[in-house]
């Protein structure tokens, strides 16, 4: 899919619960979810403390190619 190669606005990002790879200048990339109104972690379930500004899909498992 052609979308997997782009970083793509955070207001496009899926609000159901699928982790997804997000972009914060102060993080860096972070694995997260949408949950409760808010992107959290996916190990931790902490919420970012500062603004994401992009997302992309996660790569496909290599297990499952």
């Amino acid at each position: 899919m052609e979308d997997m190669k782009h970083w793509q606005p955070i207001e496009t990002a899926p609000k159901d619960g699928t982790r997804v790879l997000i972009y914060d200048a102060h993080a860096g990339m972070v694995v997260m979810f949408f949950m409760d109104g808010k992107f959290r972690d996916v190990v931790s379930l902490m919420t970012m403390r500062h603004e994401a500004s992009h997302w992309m899909p996660l790569p496909a498992d290599p297990l499952d190619t």
